[in-house]
């Protein structure tokens, strides 16, 4: 019983390690390098963003924290600026 249970163990910290690098890890790390390419982005109001306070944006079919020195109503369009973070500065289009 005990050689199998190593032999076992063995092969889960193979899939593991496989499974983190390519899988998990691999998509945040596309997702952190990818976030750069959403500065000039048109961006959809989903909750009224008002002056120097947060809302929220749709931005390639994903939801972000953001704000901007505008105010914005709801579902009014607006430029990605810069990425602070998990939030995005905005403004007016």
């Amino acid at each position: 019983v005990f050689k199998n249970i190593k032999g076992y163990m063995e092969q889960y910290k193979k899939n593991w390690e496989s499974d983190t690098a390519s899988g998990v890890l691999g998509n945040l790390a596309k997702e952190i390098i990818n976030t750069d390419k959403l500065i000039g982005k048109e961006c959809i109001v989903t909750k009224e963003i008002k002056e120097f306070s947060y809302g929220e944006v749709k931005v390639n079919k994903k939801k972000w924290a953001a704000y901007s020195n505008d105010h914005l109503k709801l579902d009014s369009k607006a430029i990605v600026e810069k990425i602070e973070g998990v939030r995005l500065k905005v403004r007016k289009k």
